[in-house]
């Protein structure tokens, strides 16, 4: 008689069937509404509190939720398992969530808890396997812990094993996205993103979430400035991190048939300047205990 065979399902997640890896699924009532959390590995630093059935980072979502209005196209670039991707699209009603992971092993969690929630027919997964930058490169790989899935860093691979990952530069990759909102959670690499949007930001001008390394505070707070951008709330949950909220202190470019003459152009008014959110005698917009409040903890913030 012949071996029989083993039959094994992959994962599966479309907005008919969702068939997740080994783990377990946990079911959670957060504001009146039923949320479902997939968890493949309980010690993962965001996993494990969703283990308990909440959110991560509940701060940081807290400042989203005041300024992402409802209806709006939601870039989560590094969306690792799906943490403010879920609650966007059920609790601030965007629209439409673009989804931006490069981490396979991420990728495979996070599709499973918007299956799970019924939400991957309002979410983009053309982006997903690149890494967003301010350049094309591939043979890239990625170095993460067990226990921080989302603290993953890309880095070149060595000439010995050659990596899969694909870096794009967002302008190319997103040249069809015109964003109301954009989170940003790229464990270092947000100088290098957001230089690869210059077209984007142009076109769009949403307000930004990102989480800045201190190494990177400089470079981020000039390309606020050159940008014409402004701080509204900052909040600093890790040592070597802090979270910026910034909109836009100027409109977004209008079509090149809808732009104004040079006469017309020079009666318009220029824009307020925004107050410089460091100076010691400003208070940042929104600030309270969710705008400001901070928390000791580990040396890395983990992608949510």
């Amino acid at each position: 008689m012949g071996q029989r065979r083993r039959h094994s399902l992959e994962p599966v997640a479309t907005a008919a069937l969702t068939v997740t890896a080994p783990g377990q699924v946990v079911r959670s009532l957060i504001h009146g509404q039923s949320v479902q959390f997939f968890i493949a590995n309980p010690r993962d630093t965001i996993q494990k509190v969703h283990a308990t059935g909440q959110f991560y980072e509940p701060e940081e979502l807290e400042i989203i939720r005041q300024w992402c209005p409802p209806g709006a196209v939601f870039l989560d670039i590094g969306s690792n398992v799906g943490n403010h991707a879920i609650y966007a699209l059920k609790f601030l009603h965007a629209a439409r969530v673009i989804l931006c992971e490069p981490n396979p092993a991420a990728i495979d969690i996070l599709l499973t808890n918007l299956g799970l929630n019924g939400l991957l027919d309002r979410c983009d997964l053309s982006k997903l396997g690149h890494g967003l930058s301010d350049r094309n490169e591939g043979g890239m790989v990625i170095e993460a812990s067990r226990r921080n899935l989302g603290g993953g860093r890309i880095k070149e691979a060595d000439d010995a094993a050659p990596g899969s990952i694909t870096l794009r530069r967002g302008d190319e990759l997103l040249a069809d996205i015109t964003p109301t909102f954009v989170k940003i959670d790229v464990e270092g690499m947000e100088i290098s993103v957001l230089s690869g949007l210059t077209e984007l930001v142009e076109r769009s001008r949403p307000i930004f979430f990102v989480e800045v390394d201190n190494v990177n505070r400089a470079a981020f707070l000039q390309w606020v400035q050159d940008n014409g951008y402004a701080t509204r709330a900052r909040f600093r949950r890790y040592r070597a991190n802090e979270n910026f909220l910034i909109v836009p202190q100027r409109p977004r470019s209008p079509p090149a048939e809808d732009a104004p003459t040079p006469d017309a152009a020079r009666t318009e008014a220029s824009p307020t300047e925004a107050p410089d959110p460091d100076s010691p005698n400003h208070t940042p917009a929104g600030s309270g205990p969710a705008a400001t409040a901070k928390a000791s903890g580990g040396t890395r913030a983990p992608k949510t």
